[in-house]
């Protein structure tokens, strides 16, 4: 059934973009896999276009009947049937067989519009389930890509494809109604066949030069749709970035620019939409005009057409327009159908960006389990770069962390000093050398398992917008509550916690608006240390902070020291003193390596940046 509503669809959208064809049929094996309700909808849909096409035959014996005079045998106008009914008409009398064939013709349509309704319910109930099956896998796609992938895109197009995933849904209504339509069209033709087969193949031709004029009309929706949904993404990247930019936008007094730059692409968006609705609303007129001309050139011409059959014309062309202004309406949907397949597909195309193209990456999965860090870290010769071309940002970097030490990495902006925190997380795989885990390349390792020892701290915290027992609970789902709460006494959280009007369930809102920086990075600090991390990385967690939050922090990493390793990069070399080993990096090589004192004493890189903060902070404090 799946493989006839395929073919019937792209049969119908014959010329549309080969991807589009390649949705139709990621949504109908979707549909596949609730193979019951499809069959449902098939079934009730063939039985309701039965009912119709009945319905249709008994009314053309009802008009028959009463137009045709008693002494014309039925079977002139009606055929075979005629001659079959003809004997109930004499039993019954005229009048009372007409009664009885209007009366079973009300119960068909009234059968066909309750079966109608059934499948209609069906159809719906399919395309909810279809929409939550492809919501659900795109949102599942999207978070198997890789950390690379996903640095490709805003976070506006990412969230976007979810709903496109339901617009993709959308298909299945109207794939639906396509079959249902189809179906009514066929039994319509099946009767206007019976009834005159001469004015049939008259009306096909004449709906067919119709249709063909209809595709200039129908053809530029693709490209509609196409615009409609770029402008859509557009809005929707827009929105979201200055809605995370907000403070950026307020201090620079920008809020006429963002707004300006938000409503141009709703803007775009309103202008294709507008110009959709104007082609699809011209199907309508043109298709009943079509009705009301096929309707006059049959009363005009059905004479002639049935070859001297005069005693019947009158009753033939009566039930030939009947039927037939039942059957134009159906036409009509087809192409308004069509129209609107045409305009959903870019949609539910970008939606399936995700399962169609071949070039995204994926997270890597599998790979050896790994309880924590018994011997060592080191980086082995390891370069990496952005892409294909351009510089390394890593360039044969060397060195090795013994587990339970910490090491600081200092290095001007730009040096690549997180993007070597990257690299130790797998968020990227190096271009040569090899990242090791107690001598085992971290390739090798299964990264699920590897990220569950670590805890991070970077320096843009970002917090759910949630209770503050949530946001501490989101580095270890299973957290007992006084885990949470020894965490957060570890990072000298719990003092300010406890004054919030809330506590533990104070909702501290999205990013953590509300809280100050120095309490955000507490919560981070508690968030990281939940999880009982064998390796904690702190990318610039102190920068923001003020001296006493700057103070608590430093508290904590050195509280943690000697119980895990600990890898800090800061540009305050202040934070850095205690550490076991300091490596410096300038444009991506590793130019000094040592403790503390033993790079005061080399007089380079280190030493240089000492002085220089070490006289600024002197400076500071006079003036305080």
């Amino acid at each position: 059934m799946i493989s006839v509503l395929k073919w019937l669809l792209k049969l119908w959208l014959r010329g549309v973009d080969p991807t589009s064809l390649k949705t139709i049929d990621l949504v109908m094996n979707t549909a596949a896999t609730h193979r019951i309700l499809v069959t449902l909808v098939f079934v009730l849909n063939i039985i309701t276009a039965l009912f119709e096409g009945g319905s249709m035959i008994i009314l053309a014996m009802a008009v028959a009947t009463i137009v045709e005079p008693e002494s014309v045998s039925l079977g002139t106008s009606l055929g075979v049937v005629g001659e079959f009914v003809e004997q109930f008409r004499g039993t019954m009398g005229r009048e009372s067989f007409f009664m009885v064939l209007i009366a079973i013709g009300i119960g068909g349509q009234l059968m066909r519009s309750g079966l109608q309704y059934l499948g209609s319910a069906a159809s719906a109930y399919l395309g909810v389930r279809v929409k939550g099956d492809l919501q659900r896998k795109t949102i599942h796609k999207i978070f198997s890509l890789s950390y690379s992938e996903i640095g490709k895109y805003s976070t506006g197009g990412l969230s976007a494809y979810v709903g496109q995933a339901g617009q993709a849904a959308g298909l299945i209504g109207q794939m639906s109604g396509l079959l249902t339509n189809i179906l009514m069209t066929v039994s319509y033709v099946a009767v206007l066949i019976w009834v005159s087969w001469k004015m049939t193949f008259g009306a096909l031709i004449l709906v067919a030069l119709f249709t063909l004029m209809l595709n200039k009309v129908v053809r530029p929706l693709e490209a509609i749709g196409t615009r409609t949904v770029r402008a859509g993404i557009a809005m929707s990247k827009r929105m979201v970035g200055f809605i995370h930019a907000s403070r950026l936008v307020h201090v620079f007094g920008r809020e006429e620019y963002a707004t300006r730059r938000i409503i141009t692409a709703l803007e775009e968006g309103m202008v294709a939409s507008r110009q959709g609705v104007l082609l699809k609303s011209s199907i309508g007129p043109i298709l009943e005009s079509l009705t009301i001309i096929m309707a006059a050139l049959f009363l005009l011409g059905g004479y002639f057409m049935t070859s001297g059959e005069q005693t019947s014309v009158l009753s033939g062309m009566l039930a030939f327009i009947l039927v037939l202004n039942r059957m134009m309406p159906k036409v009509t949907s087809l192409n308004h159908m069509r129209a609107s397949i045409l305009q959903t597909l870019p949609g539910a195309t970008k939606a399936a960006e995700l399962f169609i193209k071949p070039s995204f990456q994926y997270k890597r999965k599998g790979g050896e389990e790994i309880d924590g860090i018994k011997d060592s870290i080191e980086f082995d010769h390891v370069t990496f770069r952005f892409g294909e071309e351009g510089e390394n940002v890593i360039d044969d970097v060397s060195f090795s962390v013994p587990a339970g030490e910490t090491l600081a990495i200092v290095g001007q902006s730009g040096a690549g000093k997180t993007t070597m925190v990257d690299l130790l997380l797998g968020l990227y795989s190096p271009r040569s050398g090899r990242v090791l885990v107690d001598g085992r390349d971290l390739a090798e390792i299964n990264l699920t398992s590897w990220r569950e020892r670590i805890g991070v701290v970077d320096q843009d915290v970002f917090l759910l917008n949630a209770t503050i027992r949530d946001n501490i609970q989101f580095g270890k789902l299973d957290a007992t509550e006084e885990e949470i709460v020894k965490a957060a006494r570890s990072a000298h959280a719990e003092e300010f916690i406890l004054n919030t009007p809330d506590g533990y369930d104070t909702v501290v809102g999205e990013r953590g608006f509300g809280l100050s920086g120095g309490q955000k990075q507490r919560l981070a600090f508690a968030r990281a240390i939940v999880r009982s991390p064998r390796l904690l990385i702190l990318d610039e967690a102190t920068s923001a902070l003020d001296s006493e939050s700057e103070r608590l922090i430093q508290q904590t990493v050195r509280e943690q020291s000697g119980r895990r390793t600990v890898i800090i990069i800061a540009h305050r070399l202040s934070t850095l003193a205690h550490a076991d080993q300091i490596i410096v990096l300038d444009s991506g090589s590793l130019v000094e390596r040592g403790d503390h004192e033993t790079l005061i004493r080399k007089s380079g890189i280190y030493s240089r940046l000492w002085q220089l903060q070490s006289k600024v902070e002197r400076n500071e404090r006079k003036l305080a």
